[in-house]
C-alpha cells in the first residue's frame, strides 16, 4: 500500500454499516445480521416517509 493511502486509512474510521456490508458481502454471519437489520431499518423509514409524501401531495 502506498504511503499516503496507509496514512490516510489509519486516520479514517469505517462506520458500522459499511462494516456490515462488507461483513455480510464475504459471508461473515454476525455481520450480515447487523446489515440486514439496518437495511430493513433504513426500508421501513423510506416507505413511511414516501407515504406521507404521496398522501400529500393528492389531497
Amino acid at each position: 500500500m502506498h504511503l499516503g493511502r496507509s496514512l490516510f486509512s489509519t486516520c479514517t474510521s469505517r462506520p458500522p454499516l459499511l462494516t456490515s456490508s462488507r461483513g455480510a458481502v464475504r459471508g461473515r454471519t454476525d455481520d450480515s445480521d447487523v446489515a440486514l437489520a439496518w437495511c430493513v431499518g433504513i426500508l421501513v423509514v423510506a416507505y413511511a416517509l414516501a407515504m406521507v409524501t404521496f398522501r400529500r401531495s393528492i389531497g
